[in-house]
């Protein structure tokens, strides 16, 4: 197997250290096994989207999740009404599965080219619906 970028095991392993944990401890975080993880770490293997998200979640602050290449959001506060709070976290997250999975499309990872090109279309065939019923 293809060993992934330098940057996202350093990326990892510093999530990892701006938590104080122990790689069983992140493991037990993550939900993983510790092999894996220490995988991860040592850049033998890359994280899947849904596994890169999860340590996204855990991130306590931007400068760690921008290691992971997640720019803040471009969203601006005042594109949002008030009381849609909800709908700017699903934008958020959606955004940064979108951003992890065409990184990960990128690097080779298989099946994440077509899995984010089914996304797009699956994403513009429903806002065109959305779209069109508001008229």
């Amino acid at each position: 197997m293809r060993k992934t970028s330098e940057g996202l095991a350093e990326a990892v392993l510093g999530l990892q250290r701006a938590l104080g944990e122990t790689q069983e401890g992140m493991a037990r975080k993550l939900g993983c096994t510790l092999g894996a993880y220490s995988k991860w770490v040592r850049g033998d293997r890359t994280p899947s989207g849904d596994w890169l998200i999860k340590m996204l979640q855990l991130c306590p602050d931007e400068d760690t999740r921008a290691a992971f290449g997640v720019a803040p959001s471009t969203i601006s506060v005042a594109d949002v009404a008030v009381g849609d709070d909800e709908v700017q976290a699903y934008y958020h997250h959606a955004e940064t599965g979108l951003k992890l999975l065409a990184e990960s499309a990128s690097q080779g990872h298989r099946g994440a080219k077509e899995e984010l090109r089914h996304l797009a279309e699956l994403i513009a065939r429903r806002a065109a619906k959305w779209q069109h019923g508001k008229k």
